[in-house]
């Protein structure tokens, strides 16, 4: 490292939430410059003296905009507003004052955001109350105290209409992010929807509004998204909007709309039609009790009902996304799960990038170690000179006048004791008076340098075969990383069916966590007060999941799991197996061995798979046995952990390669994986020989040709895959069953052969397989035997 270079300081990069950058985007600007000009449309009718109405939702709506300090969009929305306006000028009384009063509120804007000084909303109020008494002053010409009650009205409505309005489009920044919005704030960007609704106006094509088509859908839409509660409110929201362009009957609307939402919210739950015929219905009853039923309505209704229908699935599953909290709380949990992943994901990787560096240095060093022997021939004879010549009176002439002499002498005499003859030199035949020492010196230090360099060989190749296999656990972590980030996903609308179950049939419980797991499969975690072995979860829980879930469910892995310190029970629901199987094993040792070198297991897996495992040791007796016992072992622990077979196997392969004996053993594996769900096995055999699928007097061989454990750095799984069913055998074995003879060596048509007509019991075939293979060999068991035969039943 490098002092006195600046660097600069480490910055942690975090997240930040995501936002909708108004101003930014053409979409955004145009539809905010559509709804400037719609909610500037819609008028509040007063019905009072002169004043035919007012129209304060554009002044609201340009305030809430320029908030946000954007100069390019409130210039534009200003300008969308002035259009409508526009449009309404001759509807309201003092309608051009509005376009003067935007004009002067922009032209603030303007200059605030040049002078970069704080835009003071009571400024801005104070603006438009001045607008409106000068305009009414010298164009309207109204009497003075007439003026400043009409200046000071029309001010005091923009406020609360700005807060509504202003509360509403900070709300719809919020949109696509992490942030739960509340009640309130989705009926607050509902009326700003309503709003803009209300500002088409009466635009009739061949006498249907267009206005109810959007007022009639968009209630719709919201109550088959939210259901009944959003569905009402949006109906009074709507209601109020349109009541109030419609300058009367407000009541009238508000009952009607809210009324449809809520009944059509209702039956969301039954499908998009019956929604829609529910709020059929209840359009029919109202209008023929409280309205004029006419063909011009009811082609509104179906035409609201027709952009109902054709929304993009896609909008609608964002809709429900932000106004559903449980939805929403999904979500958050997905992404905040994620995140924790790529935390752990990260810290891993640099555990990988160690491991990478542990073996680089490792062979690096053996590298160096090279460069400390390339003077080796200097060493030697300095070494040599120092122990004989030393003493020697002539030492002067030899290594003084004659040094070059010498010294070639002493390099030849070392070099060919080093190639098993020894040649002394004539340079020093004639000069030398130690040749006997000279020579029993020679001897002495080749020797002691060679056994130096075959203990630092044999330490150089224990580096290497280390740091190879420290590469290869690394390049385990990295597929291990892989399996821990294959995706669970989370199961909030089955969560609430089953609360509302168990609520319903008062099950007392203290959580419930569904999911599906990474094979695609639900479960069901529930945690409750623990029953003391009355098999509560079986008697009463299990019924009730059935009964939801229409499906066949089990409780899953060892069942109840009880916490001693709390009292409390965890049981995984999940659903239940189409197969399942029975094994049995026979075994038997080399004779002379009172221990056999195989090892086998089998059993279901956590993840609904049923795993056979046979390993044999090379050699026989106890410390073969070892080896194929800590090859099964790891492989169950793996494999239970929920690792893939190909993390299993390399990682067990570099573990299984690191060792130094000289007589080095290997293991064998022979794996076969059932899944119990769709019948598929896969086979992996390392080293191991065939193994037979047997259905009905039908036999399947299954073989593969790699090496065992530890021959190789890295191992390339070859998986042979096949379907099974009921009544199905698959025999697994170890070599010593087929090897009976040297001329059977690797062949096994004579078991194929015998299976046809064997029994389909699982247990008497073992046995019977083991004895054919005595009897065939002779009476003598030659090497360890082993058989597991597994069956394979239909729960239904």
């Amino acid at each position: 490292m490098q002092y006195g270079i600046d660097i600069e300081t480490y910055k942690r990069e975090t997240k930040q939430k995501q936002r909708v950058n108004l101003g930014e985007t053409p979409i955004v600007l145009i539809g905010m410059l559509l709804g400037g000009l719609l909610i500037s449309r819609v008028i509040l009718h007063l019905n009072t003296g002169d004043a035919t109405g007012i129209a304060p939702f554009g002044l609201a709506y340009l305030l809430a905009v320029m908030e946000k300090r954007e100069t390019k969009t409130s210039i534009i929305v200003a300008f969308g507003i002035l259009l409508g306006y526009f449009s309404i000028a001759n509807s309201i009384s003092d309608g051009y004052a509005n376009i003067i009063v935007i004009t002067l509120l922009v032209a603030y804007g303007f200059i605030i955001d040049k002078t970069n000084k704080t835009l003071k909303q009571p400024y801005m109020y104070i603006i438009i109350a001045v607008s409106y008494f000068f305009y009414g002053y010298i164009v309207s010409g109204y009497d003075l105290g007439v003026n400043i009650v009409i200046a000071i009205i029309s001010t005091l409505i923009v406020i609360p209409v700005n807060y509504v309005i202003g509360y509403g489009t900070k709300c719809i920044q919020e949109l696509k992010t992490n942030y739960f919005f509340t009640p309130e704030e989705i009926i607050s960007m509902g009326l700003l929807v309503c709003l803009i609704v209300a500002g088409i106006g009466d635009i009739n094509i061949i006498g249907i509004s267009v206005k109810e088509i959007f007022a009639y859908s968009i209630i719709l839409f919201v109550a088959y998204i939210g259901g009944g509660t959003y569905g009402a409110a949006m109906g009074v929201a709507m209601g109020i909007s349109v009541g109030m362009s419609y300058g009367g009957g407000v009541l009238d609307t508000i009952a009607f709309y809210g009324v449809a939402g809520l009944i059509s919210g209702i039956f969301k739950d039954t499908g998009k039609i019956f929604s829609f015929l529910a709020y059929l219905i209840i359009f029919f009853a109202i209008s023929l009790y409280s309205r004029n039923l006419d063909i011009e309505s009811l082609m509104e209704v179906f035409l609201a009902g027709g952009l109902f229908f054709i929304l993009p699935k896609s909008f609608s599953e964002f809709i429900k996304l932000e106004i559903g909290p449980d939805k929403k709380r999904e979500k958050v949990n997905e992404l905040e799960l994620n995140e924790l992943k790529i935390q752990f994901t990260d810290r891993a990787k640099d555990l990988e990038e160690v491991l990478l560096s542990v073996s680089k240095t490792l062979q690096n060093i053996g590298d160096n170690e090279r460069l400390m022997y390339k003077n080796k021939s200097t060493a030697l004879i300095e070494t040599l000179a120092d122990r004989v010549c030393i003493k020697c009176k002539d030492k002067d002439k030899c290594w003084g006048h004659e040094f070059n002499t010498t010294y070639k002498a002493f390099e030849k005499l070392i070099g060919s004791y080093e190639n098993n003859t020894i040649i002394f030199p004539n340079g020093l035949e004639k000069i030398c008076l130690h040749k006997f020492d000279l020579i029993k010196g020679t001897q002495r230090i080749v020797d002691n340098l060679n056994d130096k360099e075959s203990v630092r060989g044999r330490l150089g190749e224990g580096r290497r075969l280390i740091a190879s296999n420290v590469e290869s656990i690394s390049m385990s972590i990295g597929e291990m990383l892989n399996d821990f980030n294959r995706k669970i996903e989370l199961c909030q609308d089955l969560e609430r069916m089953v609360r509302r179950g168990f609520n319903k049939r008062n099950i007392a419980y203290k959580s419930i966590f569904c999911y599906r797991d990474t094979n695609g499969r639900v479960k069901i975690k529930v945690t409750l007060e623990s029953c003391g072995g009355s098999n509560y979860c079986i008697k009463n829980i299990l019924p009730i999941i059935n009964n939801l879930m229409q499906e066949h469910m089990s409780v899953g892995g060892d069942g109840c799991k009880i916490n001693p310190q709390n009292n409390e029970c965890i049981v995984i629901f999940q659903e239940t197996p189409k197969l399942q199987l029975v094994s049995y094993g026979a075994i038997a040792a080399k004779d002379g061995e009172d221990y056999t070198g195989d090892t086998y297991s089998f059993g279901k897996t956590k993840d609904g798979s049923y795993m056979t495992l046979i390993s044999d040791g090379m050699g026989s007796g106890p410390e073969a046995g070892k080896e194929s016992k800590a090859t099964v072992e790891l492989v169950e622990r793996f494999i239970q952990a929920g690792f893939s077979k190909n993390t299993a196997i390399n990682t067990i392969n570099s573990i299984m390669s690191m060792k130094f004996e000289e007589d080095e053993k290997f293991s064998t594996l022979d794996l076969n994986i059932v899944d119990l769900y769709s019948g598929e096995a896969t086979f992996v055999k390392i080293g191991a020989v065939a193994s037979f699928i047997k259905r009905g007097k039908k036999i399947k061989p299954i073989i593969s040709n790699m090496p065992p454990f530890g021959l190789v750095d890295s191992v390339e799984i070859e998986e042979v895959k096949s379907m099974v069913k009921n009544g199905d055998l698959i025999i697994n074995l170890s070599d010593g069953v087929l090897d009976i003879n040297k001329e059977s060596l690797g062949r096994y048509n004579w078991l194929e052969e015998y299976l046809v007509n064997a029994s389909k019991d699982p247990k008497q075939l073992a046995g019977d397989i083991l004895d054919r293979a005595k009897e065939l060999s002779g009476g003598r068991v030659k090497d360890d035997m082993t058989v597991v035969v597994s069956k394979i039943y239909s729960v239904y």
